[in-house]
């Protein structure tokens, strides 16, 4: 609910410094929410486990809306307390999502930049007096600036924490994936969007009908900022133009990343594209319904959104909201039955499971290697893997293949255990009485 909130004010703050009206804002936001709410993982990634590429949204809006409010100010030669409020805030906001490293470079940081500096490069028809080009060279040296503190603090605040997750950003796979990695970008997006077609799907119903709609929806949010690279000077906004290059700058970090990196791993990465390919359509359809021209196109389009949002809300409408039907509840009611309070588990089943249980069953996080089983410090704190006052019994929740890695390979481990229970849903709960670190 908290992030749900700041991701709102985000977007609407974006959206109201990029001078959309009311009813332009309302219609963008119900469509984003129930875009970005149209598959499990998108849902996952924004309404449940808020991480990187929600987070880099966040800090996305925010400072994009902080820079076309000091850009603004700064051509109407404004530069008073709500220049120089936005201009701290910018520099805050910098430093502080800079601590989060590679990440917030490719969602944050460089389509920033990038947005100010391709503005000035690529509107080659403007003519810019010599004050805004220094108010824009100072938002590009107070940027770097900010950002590089924040990296130097974030590494020594880490104190020597590894993320290895983060190597995905910055690892080549073998070259003879790259075409097999490109090919898997257009389903991965179409899966995200919640497009569902199975084999042997009829195509004359009403559900194959809406794949159908979205299919095309998706297609058309995907090529519309390649057609908008070619006529970049038909854009009417400047704040339409300097989001469609933080767009391209984000995109180009990602997709490198996902055809010759590691990103193609999880499509949930793509997510930071196709959440600004959707704003920068409604940028476009916006657009289009001030020329007149398009108007009839810009209702198609308008048209074509909706059925997808709505669609997306129907299915929201139509789960399950019993919590205790749900697999991480189903977890928490097996870990009350043995009376675990403390322990460890593996990354999809340690720290929620402490959100989720109201703090009642503290479970953090565990790697295992060969059997051996390690702290994962990263997003963690080294006292958890300490001896705990008042605990008694330790826990590890594992699945089946975790407890086969250790049954095989460390045999002391499980002939250290107080008891192990297996479960059904291939888990298995070792009991210690002691602290296995």
């Amino acid at each position: 609910i908290a992030f749900l909130i700041l991701f709102s004010l985000a977007f609407i703050f974006m959206l109201k410094e990029a001078e959309f009206s009311n009813t332009e804002v309302a219609v963008s936001y119900f469509l984003l929410i129930f875009l970005l709410s149209s598959s499990q993982k998108l849902r996952e990634i924004f309404w449940g486990h808020t991480i990187y590429y929600s987070l880099g949204l966040l800090f996305l809006f925010t400072g994009l809306a902080l820079l076309f409010g000091i850009i603004r100010k700064a051509l109407k030669k404004n530069f008073g307390m709500g220049f120089k409020a936005r201009l701290y805030a910018f520099c805050v906001l910098c430093l502080l999502s800079s601590l989060n490293g590679t990440q917030a470079l490719a969602l944050f940081v460089l389509p920033v930049i990038g947005a100010v500096l391709g503005y000035v490069i690529f509107d080659f028809d403007k003519k810019f007096s010599s004050k805004q080009i220094f108010i824009i060279i100072l938002l590009v040296v107070v940027t770097a600036i900010c950002v590089g503190n924040g990296i130097i603090l974030g590494k020594y605040l880490a104190k020597g924490i590894t993320a290895g997750y983060e190597d995905a950003y910055s690892v080549f796979t073998a070259s003879s994936e790259w075409s097999k990695n490109a090919g898997r970008l257009l389903p991965e997006l179409l899966m995200l969007s919640g497009v569902d077609i199975e084999l042997g799907d009829k195509l004359a119903d009403i559900g194959s009908a809406i794949n159908i709609i979205k299919i095309f929806f998706v297609l058309v949010v995907a090529v519309l900022p390649i057609y908008r690279i070619f006529t970049y000077e038909k854009m009417k906004h400047w704040q339409t133009k300097m989001f469609f290059l933080a767009h391209w700058v984000c995109t180009v970090f990602i997709l490198v990343g996902w055809i010759f990196g590691m990103l193609s791993d999880a499509n949930w990465r793509l997510i930071p594209c196709l959440c600004t390919a959707y704003i920068f359509f409604m940028m476009f359809v916006k657009e289009l319904f001030e020329g007149k021209k398009y108007l009839r196109l810009g209702v198609m389009l308008t048209l074509t959104a909706a059925v997808c949002a709505v669609s997306s809300m129907i299915g929201l409408i139509g789960l399950d909201a019993d919590f205790s039907e749900c697999e991480s509840a189903k977890k928490i009611e097996l870990l009350e039955k043995y009376n675990c309070k403390y322990g460890y588990a593996s990354f999809w089943n340690a720290n929620m499971l402490t959100v989720l249980s109201d703090d009642k069953i503290k479970t953090r996080n565990i790697d295992i290697n060969n059997g051996e089983i390690i702290q994962s410090t990263y997003q963690t704190e080294k006292s958890w893997y300490e001896e705990q006052e008042g605990t008694d019994e330790y826990f590890v929740l594992l699945t089946s293949d975790e407890y086969y890695n250790i049954r095989d390979n460390n045999p002391d481990l499980i002939a250290d255990a107080k008891n192990i229970y297996p479960e059904e849903n291939n888990l298995y709960i070792m009991i210690f009485d002691h602290n296995i670190f």
